[in-house]
């Protein structure tokens, strides 16, 4: 088995004072977020009951409720950081990961592929101009439409996915971008516990610090499973389409983009093969236009 590393870039590896600064950064980020979003509410709350809020202490009493409630937030979410953050890996190992890949016998012209030997996963990497504009779109615009906006994590989808998760009493899956999935697949396992999700939300964000938006996305494409053993785009292209990924079309993109969510259960090969279709339309032009990704 041949093993190769995702890049060549040597990246320092990281240490507790490191993460404790991508922390600060991130905590700014949020405290500016959150400001905002109180201030909306506050606006239109004064805007829109001009007549009932007449005394300006009525305000005052709201600002200084939302900084409290925003002060115990903090300090929640610095406890739960110091608490994981020392013993997490560090995200700058991708850059030096080895992964399995397949080896492939050709004939003596080199032209035609004789065997190709591979372990449990089957697996052929490729670089970032290699994978087709449409292979990247159909991924993205299924797995994680603001992509190229975001800084690793999208704060409504974890809130909203916690929601679900108190109410169902359960850790459910679900609200990842790809950072997280990457890192989820990469350094960490899939077990739906909670102190594995905050270890992924705090790698997510320090491998956005580390890595470009392409790269993160090409790790991506080389990494997850798409069923029947293959792992990673170009795998994937060989096994269900004979061909190679930058060979692939758009309704071949559509559906390979359709599989990592679930590969056993929207195998081409299995029983929900209808299910596999309708979200394989969703990532037709149409869809495209409707979504503004900057590449």
């Amino acid at each position: 088995m041949k093993r190769k590393p995702f890049f060549s870039e040597d990246f320092p590896e990281d240490n507790f004072q490191n993460r404790i600064k991508i922390f600060v950064k991130f905590v700014y980020f949020i405290a500016i977020y959150s400001f905002k979003k109180i201030m909306k509410v506050i606006y239109s709350s004064r805007t829109s009951s001009k007549n009932k809020i007449k005394k300006p202490g009525i305000f005052l009493r709201l600002l200084r409720g939302s900084f409290y409630l925003f002060l115990t937030g903090f300090l929640a979410v610095a406890g739960i950081f110091l608490y994981f953050a020392k013993d997490l890996p560090s995200p700058g190992k991708v850059s030096n990961r080895f992964v399995a890949e397949s080896t492939k016998i050709y004939d003596r012209t080199g032209e035609h592929l004789l065997y190709e030997i591979h372990g449990e996963e089957k697996r052929t990497q490729i670089n970032f101009s290699e994978i087709p504009e449409v292979v990247k779109y159909s991924t993205i615009v299924l797995e994680d439409q603001d992509f190229y906006k975001h800084r690793g994590i999208k704060l409504t989808s974890i809130i909203r996915a916690a929601m679900k998760d108190i109410l169902k009493r359960d850790v459910a899956q679900g609200g990842s971008t790809i950072t997280q999935q990457f890192i989820k697949n990469s350094l960490l396992t899939s077990e739906k516990a909670l102190s594995r999700k905050i270890k992924e939300i705090i790698l997510s964000i320090e491998l956005e610090q580390k890595f470009s938006k392409d790269q993160i996305l090409e790790m991506y494409l080389n990494e997850i499973p798409y069923g029947s053993n293959a792992y990673g785009i170009e795998a994937a292209a060989q096994t269900f389409f004979k061909k190679h990924a930058k060979e692939l079309t758009l309704d071949e993109a559509a559906l390979l983009a359709s599989l990592p969510k679930a590969p056993s259960y929207y195998s081409p090969f299995g029983l929900h093969r209808e299910e596999l279709k309708k979200r394989q339309e969703l990532t037709y032009w149409e869809k495209f236009l409707q979504i503004s990704i900057i590449f």
